[in-house]
């Protein structure tokens, strides 16, 4: 069972995969929505996998694990860059959640940044979990620590590529267009076929038909 949690102030999505009584949470950019699902069905968060280090993504972040104490997995780009307030982006949220929904946040956000994560990978990794294989690829272009989440050969949470009728953003700090069309684009190039679902870190899943980038 995958759950999709879509975060009220930022729109960012974080995925909550149930197998059981277990659980695996992809991206944790809403804590509550996610503690919610965890404590009701008596579910146990057993890893959090990040996508990428922005703070729309991570904000939910040391509240789950610390709840939990589930193991975050990441590129160690990203979790060097979530401890770093510049390189997460959390000195611009309220700028970035008023870019996607138009709305400005009651409550201020300061700054912040999160403890290193406890299992890293530099260019991909495989991990198994509940008789799934989920691959997880470095992806930068985004940002540097981006990376997309293969499920089973079959769902690919893209974090901040794929998102419906968005082009790919590639102006924010860290961001580079170099990267994404020399190590990206190839990757999804070889991965992506009609059919495949998607999870996008903002807007609904959606099954891919287009091959061209």
């Amino acid at each position: 069972m995958i759950i999709h949690l879509c975060s009220n102030e930022t729109t960012s999505n974080s995925y909550l995969i149930a197998e059981g009584s277990s659980a695996l949470l992809i991206d944790a950019g809403d804590a509550e929505k996610a503690r919610k699902l965890l404590l009701s069905h008596s579910w146990t968060l057993d890893m959090i996998l990040l996508t990428h280090e922005h703070v729309d993504h991570i904000s939910g972040l040391e509240e789950i694990r610390s709840m939990t104490g589930a193991p975050v997995v990441s590129s160690d780009i990203c979790s060097y860059r979530i401890g770093d307030a510049r390189g997460n982006l959390s000195p611009v949220y309220d700028l970035l959640a008023y870019s996607y929904t138009g709305n400005v946040c009651k409550d201020r956000h300061d700054p912040f940044i999160c403890r290193p994560c406890e299992v890293v990978f530099q260019t991909q990794t495989d991990l198994r979990w509940q008789g799934h294989v989920f691959h997880m690829q470095l992806c930068p272009g985004h940002s540097p620590g981006s990376s997309t989440i293969l499920m089973d050969n079959r769902f690919l949470f893209t974090g901040d590529y794929f998102l419906p009728d968005m082009p790919v953003n590639l102006d924010l700090p860290g961001s580079s267009k170099t990267d994404y069309l020399q190590k990206t684009e190839p990757w999804f190039e070889k991965i992506l076929h009609p059919g495949m679902t998607l999870f996008p870190g903002h807007g609904s899943p959606y099954m891919y038909h287009n091959k061209s980038l």
